[in-house]
């Protein structure tokens, strides 16, 4: 039987102000279906699987958000993380917390919250296939993937074994795995046709994902294992958070496993991590101009802007990005915005 855990503690800092400390990326509508992020994610889960088996991970200061956008999910379902310190130990944790519901469910899918996908149609085909595998199979774990359609260096990269043409839909050996490789190595990917982009999306069975923690992170398995030995022991959680290290289960644990395999998918995805990523998804006017709001256009191309309440007026500029928050409005230039350039005070 499979579950669903969606990962949604991250902060957005590429997406200032926009996605603040405060309200990140994934409890925003960002896209043109009136829903959140974490929203469309879990009405797409809700296509593989009952609400009673999908799970979040969240920030603890986020768990009052989740509630609210998804009022029908179980409270026990949603799985509060001291810390952000990657996927590698909020995987974990959570894994743990579900097996200590005593939940009847062998494998596990594990989606973002913050991602685009369309013809959902295929995605649900592809989890069901995965999981398929797994019971079929010793031990596997199964990435989704999806063909690379430029050398973006966003993104991680899967090489699978001797082959020359990857068919949709069908399950591969994973021969080779790259997080988020230099320039000049994506364009070498992506010419190649041989690789394809890693949407994170992963489907384990839930024994295979602990064991792997046990070979390849010891010491952090029984750090945040030893927290479960009566139930879940909130002050030690904090003080073993405060300690670990912050590595994402791709260097953790899937670069190093030797039974990966990956099903190509064909469906539209994105991350929408970035400002980029926003340009590249939303509807652009005639002057290629993002408009969420009431905005009023004078001469003004190139540009993103976001207004909450208040009409905003361009007049004769360029290749800036506008946003209205409840604190402040920002204006900076779009080409120098790589999210690292934000004042860390306004957040």
């Amino acid at each position: 039987m499979l579950c669903g855990l969606i990962m949604a503690g991250g902060k957005g800092q590429r997406l200032f102000p926009l996605s603040t400390e405060k309200k990140p990326k994934q409890f925003l509508e960002l896209c043109e279906d009136n829903c959140t992020m974490i929203q469309s994610t879990f009405k797409r889960l809700c296509g593989v699987l009952p609400v009673e088996r999908i799970f979040v991970i969240t920030n603890e200061d986020y768990v009052q958000l989740v509630k609210e956008q998804l009022p029908e999910l179980p409270e026990s379902n949603i799985i509060p993380e001291p810390l952000s310190k990657s996927t590698s130990a909020a995987i974990l944790l959570s894994v743990l917390h579900i097996k200590g519901l005593n939940v009847e469910v062998k494998n596990i899918v594990i989606i973002p919250s913050d991602h685009l996908i369309g013809n959902e149609e295929k995605f649900c085909e592809s989890i069901n296939i995965a999981s398929q595998f797994i019971s079929n199979n010793k031990n596997p774990t199964v990435l989704v993937g999806v063909p690379a359609l430029n050398p973006n260096t966003a993104f991680g990269y899967i090489k699978c074994v001797g082959v020359s043409e990857l068919k949709e839909l069908q399950v591969y050996k994973v021969e080779k795995f790259q997080e988020k490789p230099e320039p000049e190595i994506a364009k070498l990917f992506f010419e190649s046709k041989l690789y394809s982009w890693n949407t994170g999306i992963s489907v384990w069975s839930i024994n295979t994902l602990l064991e792997s923690y046990i070979v390849h992170q010891p010491v952090l398995y029984k750090q945040i294992s030893d927290c479960f030995e009566n139930g879940v022991e909130k002050v030690r959680l904090n003080h073993v958070y405060n300690n670990i290290e912050s590595i994402s289960i791709d260097h953790a644990i899937i670069e190093n496993l030797e039974n990966c395999y990956m099903i190509q998918a064909h469906f539209d995805w994105d991350d929408l991590g970035s400002w980029s990523s926003i340009e590249r998804n939303l509807f652009k006017d005639k002057m290629n101009n993002i408009l969420v709001g009431d905005i009023r256009i004078v001469s003004s191309s190139n540009s993103i802007v976001y207004a909450k309440e208040k009409p905003v007026i361009l007049c004769n500029i360029d290749n800036l990005i506008v946003v209205e928050t409840d604190d402040f409005i920002y204006v900076g230039n779009k080409d120098d915005h790589t999210g690292t350039n934000r004042n860390p005070n306004l957040c």
